[in-house]
């Protein structure tokens, strides 16, 4: 195989490697996510009527701000292994 070919049969395992990742954490029960969306009409199902507009509102809410909290915390570890923002959490209060 030359380098072009391992190249790119890298590059394709990286995509489809990906995709199933991403649709694997697209399935968590977190409301904002598919998973979630999946669970509500669970619930709906089981219990033999919608769940009220303003519940499910809140919901959202909720799992929108664990959503955007993973990412801010994920982020942050990130920077973290970065060394001057090694330099610069030296200086924050414990």
């Amino acid at each position: 195989m030359t380098k072009r070919q391992i190249g790119f049969s890298g590059m394709l395992w990286f995509v489809i490697i990906m995709s199933i990742n991403l649709g694997l954490i697209n399935l968590f029960p977190i409301p904002v996510l598919d998973g979630g969306q999946i669970l509500i009409n669970a619930i709906e199902w089981a219990i033999g009527k919608p769940i009220p507009e303003k519940i499910q509102k809140y919901v959202f809410g909720a799992g929108f701000a664990i959503v955007i909290c993973l990412m801010l915390y994920s982020t942050w570890n990130d920077l973290m292994r970065y060394t001057i923002f090694q330099m610069i959490r030296g200086l924050l209060p414990v």
